[in-house]
């Protein structure tokens, strides 16, 4: 018989033998909780609840109250600038790499071996003008040129027997036309005696005979002597080409001492003794760099503005300014780049050097009258000015950036923006538009070198007005970074009474 004995295992009333019996296999076991501990955790709910709201009473009641600041009537100082329109330079950058005004390449004009260079030429040595660079084998030219003299001699020759030959068929013309006269006379007068009964037929026939040989000898004489003027023109064209055969000859034998054309300085010289050279190679390359030119690629969209004699800015790598003036502009545009190119013309002793690249100005007077302000006066297509003691937005339209200082307006500044539209004379333009400052408050403002009346010390604006982003302006790399600005509250209103729409 089994024992029914019951026992308490960690607060559970639990009789093992009465579970195994009534227990259903399939399901889970699942021990019955005692009263005490329900109790125990209903208890432990409450004083954690408790606890919580203490802690909250206590938090709101122990907070830190703000303390109240009475709003200071005073006006803010702020730094303004008193604007004029002016006949503005707009400044039109573009990109270029100087190079010499006068330069040459030394080509060989006939093919040959290189026999010597010339005596004490070096690379980066000064060379005059005529000076030998090379010196090639000319023995083949100096031949082709002997051998043309001596057949222009041989023609020459030929012209004189002509001239000679000329002056005996004109006296054998005479002579011819003379015997000719005389047996026609001949002939006359045997005719008359034949006619008379005195002389015979056979006579008469033999003057005729006579006659005739007479004309025949004049018509070959006028022949030859009309030939005389055909082999003369023959003789004359062949002078001619033989003195152009002599001449090219002559002028191979000098060209084969290659001299320089001017005076610089020996840039390259890539050929060395014993090496042939071909007609077209460049042995030798001279620059002279003492007169410096610069072609610069400048807007296309800025050619009105531009012409000759304006003044160039250029700025090396090394950061060195050197002043040039404009001497020409390009015809035409490039269809790809969209660009025209601007040569100008560099004063003697700029210390630059053909092949650098340089960054150039082009200041173009403007005939508009325009507002010129400080590039960190506008923000946002906007810049605020004051009137009457309050600031205000001002809209406004960029025509083009300026980067050069301006001493007279008291300002460090180089990077300035002309307006499209002027302001009114006198107008206070409130230097950073980047200062948080309501919209309407009173200001005091103070010029360049100005001091403020009463030192306060600006306070940040509860609801500051900040335009919309503008995408038609793009930021200046190299304008400050405003500081950080916190987001709006969401109870801010979304404008205030007098600002610019």
């Amino acid at each position: 018989m089994r024992s029914h004995a019951r026992f308490t295992r960690r607060g559970l009333d639990y009789d093992p033998f009465f579970a195994m019996e009534h227990h259903d296999h399939d399901a889970p076991f699942v021990p019955r909780s005692s009263m005490l501990d329900l109790v125990r955790r209903a208890c432990l709910s409450m004083g954690i609840v408790t606890g919580a709201i203490v802690l909250v009473v206590w938090m709101v009641r122990t907070r830190p109250i703000a303390a109240s600041k009475t709003p200071d009537s005073r006006p803010v100082p702020i730094a303004v600038i008193e604007v004029t329109p002016v006949e503005a330079v707009r400044g039109i950058r573009g990109y270029g790499t100087v190079r010499a005004l006068e330069s040459a390449d030394v080509a060989a004009r006939i093919e040959g071996v290189v026999v010597a260079l010339g005596p004490e030429v070096r690379e980066g040595m000064r060379v005059e003008k005529g000076a030998v660079l090379v010196e090639l084998d000319g023995d083949d030219a100096r031949r082709q040129m002997q051998a043309a003299l001596q057949s222009l001699a041989a023609l020459r020759a030929q012209k004189q027997g002509l001239d000679i030959e000329e002056r005996a068929l004109t006296d054998a013309l005479r002579l011819a036309d003379d015997e000719l006269k005389l047996a026609r006379e001949e002939v006359a007068r045997v005719e008359a005696a034949f006619a008379d009964g005195v002389a015979l037929q056979r006579e008469l026939d033999r003057a005729r005979t006579v006659a005739i040989a007479a004309d025949r000898a004049l018509s070959l004489a006028r022949e030859a002597l009309d030939m005389v003027t055909p082999r003369r023109e023959v003789l004359a064209a062949q002078a001619d080409a033989q003195s152009e055969a002599v001449e090219r000859a002559r002028l191979s034998v000098e060209r084969s001492t290659i001299v320089a054309p001017i005076s610089g300085i020996l840039q390259s010289l890539p050929v060395e003794p014993g090496e042939t050279v071909a007609p077209g190679r460049v042995v030798a390359r001279i620059v002279e760099p003492s007169r410096l030119e610069v072609p610069i690629a400048l807007p296309a969209a800025c050619r009105g503005a531009l012409g000759a004699g304006q003044l160039v800015q250029l700025v090396e790598s090394s950061g060195a300014v050197v002043e040039g003036s404009i001497t020409r502009l390009s015809p035409e545009d490039d269809p790809v780049a969209r660009t025209l190119v601007a040569w100008a013309q560099l004063p003697g002793g700029s210390g630059l050097v053909p092949g650098s690249f340089v960054e150039a100005t082009v200041l173009a007077p403007d005939s508009t009258p325009r507002t010129v302000v400080p590039r960190r006066s506008v923000r946002n297509d906007r810049l605020l000015v004051v009137e009457d003691g309050r600031v205000r937005w001002q809209p406004v339209r960029t025509a083009y950036a300026i980067r050069r200082a301006h001493p007279e307006s008291g300002l460090d500044d180089v990077e300035w923006l002309a307006l499209e539209e002027p302001l009114p004379h006198g107008t206070l333009v409130v230097l950073d538009a980047a200062r948080r400052i309501d919209v309407g408050a009173r200001v005091e403002p103070l010029r360049p070198g100005e001091s403020p009346a009463v030192a306060i010390e600006a306070e940040p604006s509860a609801n500051p007005i900040e335009p919309e982003p503008s995408a038609e302006l793009p930021a200046d790399p190299s304008e400050p970074e405003p500081s950080p600005e916190p987001p709006a509250s969401a109870d801010e209103p979304a404008s205030v009474p007098g600002m610019e729409p």
